[in-house]
């Protein structure tokens, strides 16, 4: 597993304050990161980071902002590359939303839902979940197996 090459993380919040404070953190915990200030910004940097070729292994959204809210922003991110990892962050009653978002998302839901605050030990638990389902993933993809080993030896006579 590739596990030593740093995420790639987007953070969306249309509050200034919150997206420093996730920015300084995560960097803290080894990622690489980008800020967006709402949902059209985010979808902009996002789309601009796939075509480059270097896509984003994880997106944290706020939902509730203006121009595109975070269930909008995840919808339109899955239907580009449904392997980006996308997490919604509200300050909301995190079961309840993630109900709602499920419901109107569909396919395209969220990996998780969080809620407002999430304190250093949460972000690194995602910084660590989200590491982790990139390895496998990408573990799978380069997966060749040996042609030959499903072939049963002769028995011996």
């Amino acid at each position: 597993m590739d596990s030593q090459k740093p995420l790639e993380i987007l953070v969306v919040d249309d509050e200034a304050i919150v997206r420093r404070i996730f920015a300084i953190a995560l960097k803290n915990f080894g990622a690489n990161v980008d800020t967006a200030v709402d949902g059209q910004d985010g979808l902009t940097n996002y789309t601009a980071r796939l075509t480059a070729g270097v896509p984003f292994d994880l997106v944290l959204t706020d939902l509730n902002m203006p121009s595109m809210n975070g269930a909008e922003l995840t919808r339109r991110i899955k239907e580009l590359n449904t392997s980006t990892q996308v997490v919604v962050i509200t300050g909301y009653e995190a079961t309840e939303e993630y109900k709602k978002i499920q419901e109107t998302l569909g396919a395209s839901k969220p990996e998780g839902v969080v809620q407002k605050p999430i304190g250093s030990d949460g972000l690194r638990h995602l910084v660590n979940q989200a590491m982790i389902v990139r390895d496998i993933r990408k573990s799978l993809r380069d997966y060749q197996p040996d042609p030959f080993s499903y072939i049963m030896p002769e028995p011996a006579a």
